[in-house]
C-alpha cells in the first residue's frame, strides 16, 4: 500500500506535467490563431438597431457598412455596458467576408493559462522528467542489460528520504564479487516503504537479482520482487481435467516462465 502510494505521486506528478504543457500548447495555439484573425479583421463603428436581454449576457441586432454595402449581424454584449438603440459600437469584421464579425479577443484567458500552466510544469516537470528516466532506465536494463544474483548484505533506514506517517523508507544493500578480476560490487536499491527484512525473513531469501547495463556496472536496478520464491504456474482448465490423477510435470518455457514472473510481481503486491 505504501509503494503503492508512492508510484500514485509518481504518476500524479507525470499527468500533472503533462496537462500543463497540453494547456500550454493550446494557449499560445489559441494566440497564434487570435493573432492570424487579427491580421484579416478592420475595426468599423456599427449601429444597434434592437437589443435583446436574457440573464447577464445579452444579443443585440447590429447594423454596419462595408464599401457602401450594409450588413446586419447579431453580437454578444453585456448588460453592464448600458447600451441603448441607436448607440454606436466598434466592431471587427472580416476584411474578405464583411458579413463576418470576427471575436479574438482571447488574452484575457490564454495569458493567465500560460502563467499558470508554466508555473505547474516548472514545479513537477523536473521531477516528471525523473521518474520517466528512471522507468525507461529499468526497461532498458531489464531488456538489454545482464543480471547477477547478488548477495544480500543489509536491509537500512534511508533518513535522507521522506517519511511516511511517521517512518523513513528501507533500502535493500547487496554485494558481489566478480569471479574474474575479484572486484566488489556494492548496490543499493531504490526506497520502499516496506519492510524488506520481513519478506527475507519469511522466504529465506540469500540472493536479489540486480540488472546491470554492460561495461557500466554504475548503471544498475536491483529488482525486489526477485526476494519471492519461484513457483510454476498451473493451468485451471488441465488441472480440472486431470483433478483425479497426478500430473506429469512438464518444463517451464519462456511464455510460463514470463507469466510466473507477472505473478511474482502480484504476489509482492499482495505482501505489500
Amino acid at each position: 500500500m505504501k509503494d503503492a502510494l508512492m508510484k500514485g505521486k509518481k504518476m500524479f506528478s507525470i499527468v500533472l506535467s503533462l496537462v500543463g504543457i497540453i494547456l500550454i500548447l493550446g494557449s499560445i495555439s489559441l494566440t497564434i490563431y487570435d493573432y492570424i484573425l487579427e491580421t484579416k479583421s478592420i475595426k468599423i463603428n456599427a449601429t444597434i438597431k434592437s437589443l435583446n436581454y436574457s440573464g447577464i449576457s445579452s444579443t443585440a441586432l447590429i447594423e454596419y457598412k462595408v464599401d457602401e454595402k450594409t450588413y446586419n449581424n447579431n453580437i454578444s454584449i453585456k448588460r453592464t455596458d448600458n447600451l441603448t438603440v441607436d448607440d454606436s459600437i466598434s466592431v471587427k469584421v472580416n476584411i474578405y467576408e464583411p458579413a463576418k464579425i470576427i471575436n479574438n479577443e482571447h488574452l484575457f484567458i490564454t495569458i493567465p493559462v500560460i502563467i499558470v500552466s508554466l508555473i505547474v510544469c516548472l514545479i513537477s516537470g523536473p521531477k516528471s522528467l525523473k521518474y520517466y528516466k528512471e522507468y525507461k532506465n529499468r526497461q532498458n536494463l531489464k531488456q538489454n542489460g545482464i543480471f547477477i544474483k547478488a548477495q544480500i548484505s543489509e536491509v537500512f533506514v534511508n533518513s535522507n528520504a521522506s517519511k511516511y506517517k511517521g517512518l523513513y523508507p528501507y533500502r535493500l544493500r547487496c554485494k558481489y564479487q566478480n569471479p574474474l578480476d575479484n572486484q566488489l560490487y556494492i548496490f543499493d536499491s531504490e526506497d520502499t516503504y516496506n519492510n524488506i527484512s520481513e519478506v527475507i525473513s519469511k522466504y529465506n531469501s540469500q540472493t536479489v537479482t540486480v540488472y546491470l547495463q554492460k561495461g557500466h556496472p554504475e548503471n544498475y536496478y536491483i529488482d525486489l520482487s526477485s526476494l519471492l520464491p519461484n513457483y510454476k504456474l498451473i493451468d485451471p482448465i488441465e488441472f480440472m481435467k486431470s483433478s483425479s490423477t497426478s500430473k506429469k510435470e512438464e518444463p517451464l518455457t519462456e511464455e510460463t516462465e514470463k507469466t510466473s514472473s507477472e505473478k511474482k510481481d502480484n504476489l509482492w503486491k499482495r505482501i505489500i
